[in-house]
């Protein structure tokens, strides 16, 4: 399926204690949609990988070999992200295992990204999914099959 192009940035969030399979899941839709994006980056492991990584490799996936500077501060990141973003068609973006809404708006300002595009957040936290104003898709165990998942996981 292509991605809709409307006017909205669609949000997804996929919550669930550690170890159920959120970040499996975020890969596996990551592999299936990105295809359907000329830009995209999955950003693993957020929370433990910190920042101004995230925000490098952010650029590095979205920019190219055009991206080499090194970014010496979150709000230098921020920043650069904040005019970067807007230039691009829509994109496709991960950000696995977030845990606080500072992370999410380190690395990515909605308002900034082209119409069409899709965000997915995974977290252990439902709070922060929903000030990010995602949908939210709760995983409650390893064993909750594909049937059992909200649609709108593989409809995006």
């Amino acid at each position: 399926m292509k991605p809709s192009h409307s006017n909205a940035t669609t949000i997804v969030g996929i919550a669930g204690l550690g170890g159920v399979g959120k970040s499996t899941l975020a890969k596996h839709l990551y592999n299936l949609k990105r295809p359907d994006f000329s830009r995209s980056s999955i950003l693993c492991e957020v929370r433990e990988k910190g920042l101004r990584s995230s925000q490098e490799k952010l650029l590095r996936d979205l920019l190219g070999n055009y991206h080499s500077q090194h970014i010496d501060s979150i709000s230098q990141g921020k920043r650069i992200l904040r005019d970067c973003l807007p230039r691009f068609p829509p994109v496709f973006i991960v950000l696995d295992d977030v845990d606080n809404m500072d992370q999410i708006t380190s690395l990515l300002n909605v308002d900034a990204v082209a119409s069409g595009s899709l965000i997915l957040i995974t977290s252990r936290d439902k709070d922060v999914l929903r000030r990010s104003s995602a949908k939210t898709v709760s995983i409650a165990s390893k064993s909750c099959p594909r049937a059992l998942l909200p649609a709108c996981v593989f409809s995006i």
